[in-house]
């Protein structure tokens, strides 16, 4: 999966949503809030629910951090309870598996997942787990990829009056433009798309 910083969110819940369906145990998938399940229409569990807790930027990278909740309806008095948290704690280390494999652009961070059990929750009286997990991807803080106009660049270093030189422009890693200047100190450079 290759991603940009300004697709890596969409491409993450494309993934996960992918993973779940696939999943034959897994039989409705959805994305957002928590309270956004009981409002989300009818649901043939088990459910695998995705909701977006917090992104990080640290240097180069970008942390994103989920909560990932499985679950399934409990039969009324509770005789199948301790089927259900088997069966979701199955689940969720199926999905834990597929979310450290190499196949995805992410790193999947973290060794020591907690998921953590609830019982007769939501509207539907529902049992099962909730984990948070934290993917990393690449940003690579490209000033040029902003889709964006009248953007000064300034050139680094020092030059006395009077100094010139050659201007490389890229736009997205390609040469855009090649500007001779005889004095940098006091140009204006327009870039043209």
């Amino acid at each position: 999966m290759a991603t940009t910083n300004r697709d890596s969110l969409n491409q993450i819940i494309k993934e996960l949503e992918t993973i779940a369906t696939n999943h034959y145990q897994i039989n409705s998938w959805g994305f957002g809030d928590i309270w956004e399940i009981n409002s989300s229409g009818s649901i043939d569990y088990p459910l695998m629910w995705l909701n977006i807790d917090n992104v990080a930027i640290e240097g180069s990278m970008q942390k994103f951090k989920f909560s990932l909740i499985f679950c399934d309806i409990v039969k009324g008095g509770e005789v199948n309870e301790n089927d259900v948290l088997n069966d979701q704690l199955e689940i969720a280390k199926d999905v834990i598996a597929q979310l450290k494999h190499n196949d995805y652009a992410w790193d999947f961070l973290g060794d020591g997942l907690v998921l953590e059990a609830f019982t007769e929750r939501l509207t539907d009286s529902v049992s099962g787990y909730s984990m948070s997990i934290d993917l990393e991807l690449p940003f690579d803080s490209n000033r040029c990829s902003i889709p964006t106009s009248n953007v000064s660049i300034t050139a680094g270093g020092s030059a006395s009056a009077g100094a010139g030189g050659t201007i490389y422009v890229y736009v997205n890693a390609v040469l855009n433009q090649t500007i001779v200047s005889t004095d940098l100190n006091a140009e204006t450079i327009t870039i043209v798309p």
